[in-house]
């Protein structure tokens, strides 16, 4: 029964880590899961294989800046399914993959398929069943390419808050960006952009955005000076 835990971009691009029933996720030297960053807490979370289901289940030690899972803040106890993005302090992004539910050996390259939210409720200790979850053919994240260092953040079903605030799904720490500068929608593989009354505005292709606005594939979208681009690609 293995798992791993991976980053692909950003500052801590090429970590990965195989693990079995338990890890410990943080700073400190006690972790298992060692990430040595100043927003991770000495011990931020753990991942366990819960014995019953086989289900490997997340959870936040009260860590100081929060774990995402998926888009959505992690505050009990959540399902793990085969592959899922968990966000450390809003910031470091990872990717969680049950090896065994793919088939695959540790030391296989990882898979590249886009994860879907799992069900949050765990009532009397009982696994909530999966949702069923309707995926668009195509997934989209949204580049920062203005920056000293690029940030990509996949884009979740739904409303997506981009801001400065530590609670942001597309959160971006620069002094350009309001807390809550705009809001990126994803509905039926369609990407539209809202402005929340910031200070600096949001645009479009050079156009600054006055109401809900659709953006293309390869769009410029700037919030403020902070100049991004959403991609899209296929789902494998």
């Amino acid at each position: 029964m293995t798992a791993k835990l991976f980053c692909k971009f950003g500052d801590r691009k090429g970590d990965s880590f195989v693990f079995e029933n338990e890890a410990g996720i943080g700073r400190g030297h006690d972790a298992e899961i060692r990430i040595p960053h100043p927003v991770i807490s000495g011990l931020h979370a753990r991942i366990t294989r819960d014995k019953k289901s086989g289900h490997y289940i997340l959870e936040d030690l009260g860590s100081s800046n929060g774990t995402w899972l998926d888009g959505s803040r992690v505050t009990g106890k959540e399902k793990l399914g085969k592959l899922n993005i968990i966000r450390f302090a809003g910031q470091l992004t990872y990717f969680f993959q049950d090896l065994d539910a793919f088939g695959l050996n540790p030391g296989t390259v990882d898979v590249e398929v886009s994860p879907t939210r799992p069900d949050p409720d765990m009532k009397k200790g009982k696994l909530a069943d999966q949702p069923k979850t309707k995926e668009t053919e195509y997934r989209f994240i949204l580049a920062v390419t203005s920056l000293e260092r690029r940030l990509e953040i996949p884009l979740k079903e739904g409303t997506n808050l981009v801001g400065r605030s530590i609670d942001a799904e597309l959160h971006i720490d620069n002094e350009q960006i309001s807390r809550r500068h705009a809001e990126l929608t994803l509905e039926n593989g369609a990407v539209t952009v809202k402005d929340l009354g910031s200070t600096n505005h949001t645009y479009v292709n050079g156009k600054e955005v006055t109401e809900a606005t659709s953006v293309a594939p390869n769009a410029i979208i700037k919030f403020g000076k902070v100049e991004c681009r959403l991609l899209r690609s296929r789902r494998k």
